[in-house]
Formats: structure tokens, C-alpha cells, sequence
């Protein structure tokens, strides 16, 4: 996918327990990389702002959890939660909790499309299939991009919303070809447009010859990898 110039490159590592997300302003004089601070619920209706997202993912029964405790500043009638809540409140709930989606979804012994999370759950109205639950991550941080960010614009005044900026997730180097396209996938529903997958050991190569960018010739030596 050919990657259009925009004023944020915005990098989502979606890890098994918990996302990160970090960014790169293009039109300020450093290329300092900077954490994005996610909002998300840590108690019913009270909000606050996280470095990462945890990968938890809890749907309640409408009859435990009252009314309006689980609306976002960007979305007042969901139904389930993502972070911080979902990780404390759902895991005594194991038919309506999911963790681990990032390991189901390059589960090659599973049709990963299908809705089989949470795992051995009867409960078929809230059942999700791997991408679903990795959609409903990437939509969070889309939503509370553009809650942050929603009066920033670019040289040619255009908002900066995260769909139209460069993304690059990171994945395994162990995904195969079907995890990769699933992960994509996932992220097109959300409405991103420029994509790139980078390996998670490349990414920490980069993210090494940042921090010695001035200096990184004279540390590795020749013959060295």
C-alpha cells in the first residue's frame, strides 16, 4: 500500500496484553517520538488517560452495569468496554471476557473470522470472531485519537483525524500470511487508509537507531548485524 505524506505518523503496537501507540509530529523541528496518552474507562463512568491500552475486551450484561457507565466523551450507547475496565471487571466474568486476541487471531486451527470469543462460551449473542475484537481495539484508539486531536489540522488546513494519517502497526514475525492480511483487514474497517506492517524485531531495530542517531556507526562494527 503506497504510504501518502501526512503531518502525524502514528505507530500502534497491538500487543497480546496491552496496545501502545506512539507518534511522530512531521511538522514540528524534532522527530522526538511520543507516547499517546489513550483515554479509556478505569471504573464505571469515570474516565482517565492510559500509555497503553490493555488487550481485554468485556461485553456485561446489561442488568449488572448501570446505565451510562460504560459511555466514552465520543460515544454514549456502547455496550462493552476495551482497557483498563475490561481487564479489572470482566475477568471474573469468563462468558462475556476476552483476552489474548492477538494469539487467536494467528491461531491457524480456528476459522479466524468466525465468532468463537470468548472461547467456550454459550452465549451467542455476544460472541466475536479475532478480527472483530481486534477491529473494536483499533476503533478505540481511533475514536479517542480524534476526541484528542479533533481541532488539530495539517499546513493545508485538513483535520488530522487517525484515519488519514500514516499508521504503521507492528505484528510478530512469526504472523502468517493470514494473521497479516486479518490485521489489515481489521484496521480497513476501522477506515485507515495508509497501512504498514512492520515486524516487531525491525521495530525495535528502528526504534534503537533513533536513540543513536548520531552514533550508531561508530557502536556497530563491520561484520556486525
Amino acid at each position: 500500500m503506497t504510504m501518502q505524506e501526512t503531518r502525524f505518523i502514528v505507530g500502534i503496537d497491538l500487543g497480546t496484553t496491552n496496545i501502545a501507540v506512539t507518534f511522530i509530529d512531521t511538522e514540528k523541528d524534532t522527530t522526538k517520538i511520543k507516547k499517546f496518552s489513550i483515554p479509556q474507562l478505569y471504573a464505571p463512568g469515570e474516565l482517565k488517560e492510559n500509555d497503553l491500552l490493555p488487550a481485554f475486551h468485556f461485553s456485561p450484561e446489561k442488568s449488572n452495569v448501570a446505565s451510562g457507565s460504560l459511555q466514552l466523551p465520543w460515544n454514549n450507547e456502547i455496550d462493552y468496554s476495551t482497557g483498563l475496565y475490561a481487564r479489572d471487571y470482566g475477568s471474573n466474568n469468563p462468558t462475556r471476557f476476552i483476552s489474548s486476541s492477538k494469539s487467536w487471531l494467528c491461531h491457524s486451527g480456528v476459522n479466524r473470522r468466525e465468532k468463537i470469543l470468548p472461547w467456550n462460551s454459550d452465549k451467542s449473542e455476544r460472541k466475536f470472531s479475532p478480527v472483530e475484537i481486534t477491529k473494536s481495539y483499533l476503533e478505540h484508539i481511533r475514536a479517542a485519537w480524534d476526541y484528542k486531536f479533533k481541532n488539530v489540522k495539517d499546513v493545508n488546513g485538513e483535520s488530522c483525524d487517525l484515519t488519514s494519517q500514516q499508521i504503521i502497526i507492528t505484528v510478530p514475525a512469526s504472523f502468517d500470511e493470514t494473521a497479516r492480511e486479518l490485521t489489515i483487514e481489521a484496521a480497513e474497517l476501522c477506515g485507515f487508509k495508509n497501512i504498514t506492517l512492520l515486524e516487531e524485531p525491525l521495530s525495535v531495530f528502528y526504534s534503537w537507531l533513533n536513540q543513536h542517531e548520531n552514533s550508531w556507526r561508530e557502536i556497530i562494527q563491520p561484520g556486525e548485524k
